[in-house]
């Protein structure tokens, strides 16, 4: 069993521009996103309802944040859920602030992530 992501093949998938998925050509499929007011953007819910359903297909969902996860992960999953995948795994990054009126507030998570979180594998 291979514990990290060294000699793994994957390929990144815009979903705003790179057409139409097929999901056969995979065996586990990953759901990223930014946090967006606490939670995954619109534009992630309509590609996923758009998928056909899945048949416990594994997936694992990921999400960066600034300020505050939220329900991001939480909600990322009940999604991709209903579409029938088995989510496996699921992960929140800490990242620098993006939202100007935080960051002139002095909260801009200039540190993010934090030195345990930029030390896991990759």
């Amino acid at each position: 069993m291979q514990k990290n992501g060294e000699n793994i093949e994957f390929e990144l998938f815009d979903i705003a521009r790179d057409g139409i998925l097929h999901l056969e050509e995979y065996a586990v499929l990953g759901f990223a996103t930014y946090t967006d007011f606490r939670g995954p953007p619109y534009l992630v819910q309509a590609f996923i309802e758009k998928l056909p359903p899945q048949d416990d297909k594994p997936a694992f969902v990921f999400n960066t944040y600034g300020c505050m996860s939220g329900k991001t992960l939480k909600i990322l999953k009940r999604w991709v859920t209903a579409r029938g995948f088995r989510v496996v795994a699921g992960h929140s990054l800490h990242t620098p602030e993006n939202y100007p009126p935080l960051i002139a507030k002095g909260r801009g998570r200039e540190q993010a992530p934090s030195e345990r979180e930029d030390e896991l594998p990759h």
